[in-house]
């Protein structure tokens, strides 16, 4: 909760966790207030179609898709990327990859991105 209350709608810096052996970067935390354009809500939303239920997003990368809260098997949820061109496809369960098992893990892991 101190990290929402802190940082809602902020931008991580560092900014960069891998997955599946790949970097990619959160660009934003989601904002909570409902007077903010691209709120919780609204982006809830605009892919209730394509998001499974249990899966909460809070934050976004620069190409649409979600890391968000997997409540799906517990009340102490993990940490997912949902991509939103698989979900688009029709595949939801395919769209959820896991990165980390709390959110903790998460803000630990996040780190400058590599030079290329």
């Amino acid at each position: 909760m101190e990290v929402v209350s802190k940082y809602n709608g902020g931008f991580p810096e560092p900014d960069t966790f891998v997955i599946n052996s790949r970097e990619e970067m959160i660009n934003n935390l989601i904002n909570l207030k409902a007077d903010i354009n691209y709120n919780i809500f609204q982006i809830v939303e605009a892919v209730s179609d394509r998001l499974v239920s249990g899966i909460i997003p809070f934050g976004r990368d620069a190409g649409g898709n979600l890391i968000c809260f997997d409540y799906r098997s517990s009340q102490n949820p993990t940490i997912v990327f949902w991509d939103h061109e698989i979900a688009g496809g029709g595949d939801l369960e395919e769209a959820i990859t896991p990165i980390c098992e709390t959110f903790t893990d998460f803000l630990n892991m996040l780190h400058e991105a590599s030079e290329e």
